[in-house]
């Protein structure tokens, strides 16, 4: 089965453009981002202003948050990530590359892109969003740092 991990990028960022793997730089985010390092085949960032980028792209510094997307900028703004997500998930021949696709994001921020995990779903593959289950940031922050660690032991 092959994983693609989809991190949530975040609002603490850097001062400069860089690539995206480190222009975030909470350690919430360092968290997601070696998770779907460790225990997903790839990954991409999910980001209210660019939708879904290689963390090798550079990007500048922004404030967009989620919750400034509402009406017809939300619309617009789904239908960027869900081209995205077509683009990874399916090669040029219209291949699906993944079976799985784990969102790496909080709940409001899942609530937000359920159109998208919707539309995901229906191409038959599985698609699971396990920290808003964990509770609260540190909760989060444990579940992942126990899953990397279970995938360094193994």
């Amino acid at each position: 089965m092959r994983i693609l991990g989809v991190v949530h990028g975040g609002s603490t960022q850097q001062n400069e453009k860089l690539p995206a793997r480190v222009q975030y730089k909470s350690g919430y985010y360092g968290l997601k981002a070696e998770y779907a390092e460790k225990c997903c085949d790839d990954w991409v960032i999910i980001s209210e202003k660019h939708g879904i980028i290689s963390p090798e792209k550079e990007i500048k510094p922004y404030n967009t948050h989620i919750d400034d997307l509402s009406g017809l900028n939300l619309q617009n703004w789904r239908k960027e990530v869900q081209t995205g997500i077509d683009q990874t998930l399916f090669d040029k021949d219209g291949s699906l590359q993944f079976d799985k696709m784990v969102f790496l994001a909080s709940g409001n921020f899942i609530k937000k892109i359920e159109p998208v995990i919707k539309q995901t779903k229906s191409y038959n593959v599985e698609v699971e969003s396990p920290l808003p289950d964990q509770g609260r940031i540190g909760y989060q922050q444990q579940w992942l740092r126990n899953q990397i660690d279970r995938t360094r032991r193994a």
